[in-house]
């Protein structure tokens, strides 16, 4: 009789242990999947150089006068600081300042080999390679009003 309860004892033991294996594969699956995951964050990154472009008293907003740009920081050197687009970076950035009569004020071109490319940007290996945001803000400065230009492009 009690070899009888040894063999019960036993195939419960295996089907709880195929059970547990299953779970174990399950749960290692997705995890892996989880991680393995490749989340697209260019739109994100774009919005955020926009903001900072925007907003940041390091880059165009004026420090005294809320909404007006500061025009002594529409300078090549100052965005490249405020924003952290070098030249050979994964990032490109094309500034136009124009005012209300659709006069070219001023133009800031960072990485211009990237930038470019958004010419195309309706061609398909264009799109495939690079991501293109293109945004007018109209805005006050010194001396009146205008709109800002901002094309943001990231390798994909």
């Amino acid at each position: 009789m009690a070899g009888f309860q040894v063999s019960k004892e036993v195939q419960k033991m295996v089907i709880y242990g195929i059970f547990i294996l299953m779970i174990a594969v399950v749960v290692i699956a997705g995890g892996a999947s989880y991680f393995i995951q490749d989340y697209d964050t260019h739109e994100l990154e774009t919005s955020l150089v926009v903001s900072r472009l925007l907003f940041s008293e390091d880059c165009l907003a004026s420090d005294e006068n809320f909404g007006k740009l500061n025009m002594n920081n529409f300078d090549l050197e100052v965005i490249k600081k405020c924003t952290g687009i070098k030249d050979e970076s994964k990032l490109g950035l094309y500034l136009k300042l124009f005012d209300l009569e659709d006069n070219l004020i001023d133009e800031i071109e960072i990485n211009k080999p990237l930038t470019s490319q958004c010419i195309l940007s309706d061609v398909k290996n264009v799109r495939e390679k690079y991501f293109c945001s293109f945004s007018k803000h109209y805005v006050l400065f010194e001396d009146g009003k205008g709109v800002l230009e901002v094309e943001v492009v990231n390798e994909k």
